[in-house]
């Protein structure tokens, strides 16, 4: 899975970076030099119309997107048969990385540093959420810590729009089946009621949450009881996980997980300016260089 310099249309590959569910990723670069992420759908999947759907969804649904907080999307298409889009190439780990790093894992990051990278991918949520004449309001639907990519130069972006919502997209999603990871459902998910931009504040929440304890909210032994408990909103407190967790931050997290979506924040732009709050009122320095600092150590 180590291409040295193989062609691919007008891009040559680099490295293999990764392979998830449906696609390989690629390190390239076009042919003026630029480096961007190649994802290339596997060639098991080519045939399967769904899935050439759902792959051309998540980059027409990122093209639509012009955000510092959202990872661009520059090209897509066919070579030889081969499907693949070319995105804005990050360099620096994702969040997953950073929390299941050795100096962190099962420690939660520095509360500044997860208030930071929360606030910013709030903020790139909430332009997706938008709604206006030129595009529709988009849910990602799959906000977790593997989707969200933290540079070297402190920028937070969201990444993989492939299951993402939105009026006027087609649905590809079976009825009775839902995509996504369990652990970032929300309740209303679980109970296979409508679903509308607040799922992704809640997963805000839930990796809000992961961040700052070093631990995810539920951690019951199978999915059944996992669902069981988001449904019932039985998870502890961040305090009573980690007591030194600040309180402001503790009652931003309580919020974003709210069952009841009259406390749920009704914004991604609300949850983004309580945690903007409590940064200023404490860390009022704090910022991307910090951010870049931290990944880099």
């Amino acid at each position: 899975m180590e291409p040295t310099g193989e062609r691919f249309g007008e891009y040559r590959l680099i490295r293999h970076l990764a392979r998830g569910g449906m696609a390989d990723l690629y390190l390239a670069e076009n042919t003026v030099g630029r480096r961007v992420v190649l994802k290339r759908i596997r060639d098991t999947l080519a045939g399967d119309p769904n899935f050439v759907e759902m792959f051309f969804r998540e980059a027409k649904i990122a093209m639509r997107l012009d955000h510092g907080n959202v990872a661009q999307v520059f090209d897509f298409g066919v070579v030889d048969g081969r499907y693949f889009l070319a995105m804005e190439y990050i360099d620096g780990p994702s969040l997953y990385r950073l929390l299941h790093a050795p100096r962190w894992e099962g420690r939660g990051l520095p509360y500044e540093v997860a208030a930071y990278v929360m606030a910013e991918v709030a903020r790139g949520l909430d332009h997706a959420h938008q709604e206006s004449a030129e595009r529709a309001g988009i849910v990602h639907r799959d906000l977790t810590p593997q989707n969200i990519v933290v540079g070297r130069s402190g920028e937070v972006k969201l990444v993989d729009f492939g299951i993402a919502k939105g009026k006027g997209l087609p649905d590809l999603t079976r009825a009775g089946v839902a995509r996504g990871k369990v652990m970032y459902f929300a309740p209303e998910q679980i109970r296979q009621r409508p679903i509308d931009h607040r799922i992704d504040i809640y997963a805000c929440g839930v990796v809000l949450y992961e961040a700052l304890t070093g631990r995810q909210p539920f951690t019951q032994q199978d999915a059944f009881t996992v669902m069981k408990a988001i449904a019932e909103a039985d998870f502890p407190p961040p305090r009573e996980v980690n007591p030194t967790v600040p309180e402001a931050l503790e009652a931003i997290v309580l919020r974003a997980m709210a069952s009841d979506l009259r406390v749920r924040y009704p914004r991604a732009r609300d949850l983004e300016a309580d945690l903007t709050a409590w940064l200023r009122s404490g860390h009022p320095t704090f910022g991307a260089t910090d951010v870049a600092r931290f990944v880099e150590e």
